[in-house]
């Protein structure tokens, strides 16, 4: 595990911890738009215009596909309860390479993809959460296909095919990522389980053999997947879990006078850092991992 040295702080921190640690904040984005319904259509514009975004009131929006942010922008909810969810269907934000978003006192829950469920941060861009939750965000891998069953007289099941792996349920982060006074926890990264093997042909002498099942997926990162850089301060990750997949069953062989054989099963996947898997830079301060977990 590397150190990170240089510490990456919001616009908008509190001048207490700015002071501690000897920094200053930057000028704030210039005002671009108050947010006062929850339409998705227009909050998806504003994120278009870039700059600061506010909001009038509390509100919940239920995304029907992901948000994307290709400019940079400050989403500040500061005195209101503002929910963006992915409905158990769609990822919530996706942020793409070289701009710089900041997400104050949100909630993102209930975004689902094979990756990055709550948050997409491609490289090169940079992303500051403070005083948000990141709850319900599953990332899942795709179940492998089941081998075909054999047709013609004593012919022998195909194999299944793997699963695919889930990375990242809450946040996939490729680029650089801070996070202050937030919480993270409930989410999870389940690996797809793999394909059962097909059934063998029965035989007028031999049976065919069944196919074999396939593996099941890794599950990585259920909290955090980080490829990049991540500085996490005064942060609670808890009750976050990456899952294998299940392996599959082999296929039965054919009945015949001489039976075909069932064929093997497929192993079960691993689930990898339950509160965060890191194969990138990582600095955590004064923070707390509680009950996250794995099992594969």
């Amino acid at each position: 595990m590397k150190l990170l040295f240089k510490i990456l702080i919001p616009r908008r921190v509190g001048g207490i911890l700015l002071a501690a640690l000897g920094l200053f904040a930057a000028p704030l984005i210039a005002k671009a738009d108050v947010i006062t319904n929850n339409s998705q259509a227009d909050f998806q514009t504003a994120l278009d215009n870039g700059g600061l975004i506010t909001f009038s009131g509390s509100t919940t929006f239920t995304l029907t596909n992901s948000l994307r942010i290709t400019n940079s922008v400050t989403i500040d909810a500061s005195g209101f309860s503002v929910v963006f969810s992915g409905n158990n269907a769609v990822r919530v934000f996706s942020i793409t390479n070289s701009v710089t978003a900041e997400f104050i006192h949100l909630t993102i829950s209930n975004g689902k993809s094979t990756n990055g469920a709550g948050l997409f941060i491609a490289p090169g861009a940079t992303v500051f959460l403070t005083n948000c939750v990141l709850s319900g965000n599953t990332a899942i891998g795709t179940n492998g296909n089941n081998g075909k069953s054999a047709s013609s007289s004593g012919g022998d099941g195909n194999n299944g095919e793997a699963g695919t792996s889930a990375v990242g349920g809450a946040i996939y982060n490729l680029g650089a990522l801070s996070i202050f006074v937030s919480t993270i926890s409930g989410n999870k990264a389940t690996g797809g389980d793999g394909g059962t093997g097909g059934n063998g042909a029965p035989g007028s002498l031999f049976g065919g053999n069944g196919g074999n099942g396939a593996k099941g997926a890794l599950g990585w990162g259920g909290g955090i997947y980080n490829t990049g850089t991540v500085f996490i301060i005064n942060t609670t990750l808890m009750d976050n879990r990456a899952d294998g997949g299940d392996g599959a069953d082999g296929g039965a062989g054919g009945a015949a006078p001489f039976p075909g054989t069932t064929g093997s099963g497929g192993l079960g996947g691993v689930g990898l850092g339950g509160g965060i898997y890191n194969l990138g830079t990582l600095q955590i301060t004064n923070s707390t991992f509680a009950a996250n977990t794995v099992t594969g």
